[in-house]
């Protein structure tokens, strides 16, 4: 109604400015009109977009909203309530789509969780986290699903390292199993199997070195009766027998080594 009277009266200020145009009150007249009318056509046009961009807003047509909203501030640049309600709606299109994705990847990660299946599970929520503002849920998930990746990769590696130690071991190759394990133990100190087979591998690694150091004495013995060299033959036996003083073969080769070394009668 406002707009109609403004226009009506534009006209007729018009028609009278032609008319008595040396006339400076009718020409303010005129000019204040225009004006107003300007005002008012801004104010419908802005309240018309408003609408508009409110009701796509509520029906979740945010690009077109906001499309409205961009059209409308090109005719009126700096409009407070076009500039605000365009934040606005660049705001909840920002939401709806962080709960959009949000309703995909927290379920689509609690699965992957459930099976196990921990680094897609953490891919899967670095992917929301990396476009979307955190979400609480999705953060505790994160913790739990990285814990369990990380004890499950413990796990995983304590397997293997036992299984090549225990390989070792049956080979022979103590001395390289004390070494693995010893590493293994420095980066997991608090595990009980590992402690009780790095014991084992030093227990059998003492007895390896000591089942070759008296078959090296055995061998040079043996070598010293085949030259006639009976006492030094003892002396390797004597030798042996302080360091291993129960071991049965050192002490049957000294029996045997002392009755050839006895003169002949």
């Amino acid at each position: 109604m406002r707009h109609r009277r403004l226009s009506d009266a534009v006209q007729v200020l018009e028609q009278l400015d032609r008319e008595f145009h040396e006339i400076t009150a009718v020409r303010d007249l005129l000019s204040y009109a225009r004006e107003e009318l300007a005002t008012t056509q801004r104010r419908e046009a802005v309240t018309r977009s408003s609408e508009a961009a409110r009701a796509l807003l509520e029906s979740q047509e945010f690009d077109r909203a906001i499309d409205t909203l961009k059209d409308a501030l090109r005719s009126y640049p700096g409009d407070d309530a076009l500039s605000n309600l365009l934040q606005s709606a660049v705001s909840g299109k920002t939401e709806w789509e962080r709960q959009k994705a949000l309703a995909e990847a927290l379920p689509a990660s609690q699965a992957l969780v459930a099976r196990q299946r921990y680094q897609e599970a953490l891919a899967c929520i670095d992917a929301f986290q990396s476009r979307h503002a955190p979400d609480q849920a999705l953060s505790d998930l994160r913790k739990r699903a990285q814990t369990e990746w990380d004890l499950q990769q413990r796990i995983d590696a304590m397997g293997r390292i036992l299984g090549e130690a225990r390989g070792l071991i049956e080979q022979g190759r103590a001395s390289t199993a004390t070494r693995l394990l010893h590493d293994a133990t420095a980066r997991y100190p608090e595990d009980p199997q590992l402690a009780a087979l790095l014991e084992l591998a030093e227990t059998k690694l003492v007895e390896q070195k000591r089942a070759e150091a008296v078959q090296q004495a055995v061998g040079q013995a043996a070598s010293f009766t085949e030259m006639f060299q009976f006492d030094r033959a003892v002396d390797v036996v004597e030798e042996g027998l302080k360091k291993y003083p129960h071991d049965i073969a050192l002490m049957e080769l000294g029996s045997r080594t002392a009755m050839v070394s006895l003169p002949t009668l």
